[in-house]
């Protein structure tokens, strides 16, 4: 929002407005408005290797990315039921144990798995159906 741009608002003064760098603030008086914006950037919910793996394992579409990916290490997790991990693939494979799993799994491509999940839609759930550690981090309404 660019504040030297609002018109229409509040008389011919207009709104008491101010701009520091990116940030507006528009102060204005009650009643009902409607506001449209650009955004500067994409809010597109996506699936990346920075995602917990008990997530990207409860979508079947991810969980076929890593199937496809990481046959020996899915195989493990199945084996062990290991599937309630929430470290992500990334530190999961750039964390204090990576040398170990990279001796055990060999050289993993996390760009073409990040790539591929990217591919994946995120379905979009209300906040009755998301999981308590989910819940934690949404916003009281």
């Amino acid at each position: 929002c660019d504040a030297s741009s609002v018109r229409g608002l509040g008389g011919s003064a207009g709104p008491d407005a101010t701009q520091d760098g990116a940030r507006a603030r528009i102060e204005l008086a009650a009643g009902t408005y409607a506001f449209t914006y650009k955004a500067t950037r994409d809010y597109t919910l996506t699936y990346s290797i920075r995602t917990p793996i008990a997530d990207l394992l409860a979508n079947p579409a991810a969980k076929a990315v890593l199937a496809e990916a990481l046959p020996a290490m899915f195989a493990l997790a199945d084996e062990t039921g290991a599937s309630g991990n929430a470290a992500s693939l990334q530190e999961t494979f750039t964390g204090p144990h990576a040398g170990f799993i990279q001796m055990r799994f060999g050289d993993i491509d996390l760009a073409a798995i990040e790539e591929k999940l990217r591919a994946v839609p995120v379905p979009v759930r209300t906040k009755e159906e998301l999981s308590d550690r989910e819940v934690r981090h949404v916003p009281a309404s």
